[in-house]
């Protein structure tokens, strides 16, 4: 499972979890309180009845992921600064956001557009 910083489209800084398909999970900091925020949304490859099936063993698995880089329990993980988060993420990838900022074309032949 690979952690990688990116910034989406509104300029939100987030840490990504890699590789997604049917499930995409991330991480963001929190603007009311300390701590991170942990999101697990379908994918472009969900379906509905195995996103609900697996989306918690997911979320599960990435916090437990994130508690090992961390050097904490999965549920201390939501607690800690986002950028505390940001130091320990695969910092190989930070220089190839294609893996990360795909987004849908519209119109044209490939399924996807940088």
């Amino acid at each position: 499972m690979l952690l990688v910083r990116d910034v989406d489209e509104r300029g939100e800084e987030r840490i990504v979890v890699l590789p997604f398909g049917s499930v995409v999970s991330y991480f963001t900091g929190r603007d009311d309180a300390p701590g991170i925020t942990l999101h697990v949304k379908p994918g472009l490859c969900a379906f509905p009845a195995q996103f609900e099936a697996l989306s918690e063993e997911v979320r599960a698995a990435v916090l437990a992921e994130a508690a090992r880089r961390l050097l904490v329990s999965p549920e201390e993980v939501l607690q800690q600064a986002f950028m505390r988060l940001v130091a320990v993420v695969d910092p190989e990838l930070a220089a190839h956001p294609q893996f990360v900022n795909r987004k849908r074309s519209k119109g044209r032949g490939s399924p996807f557009s940088r």
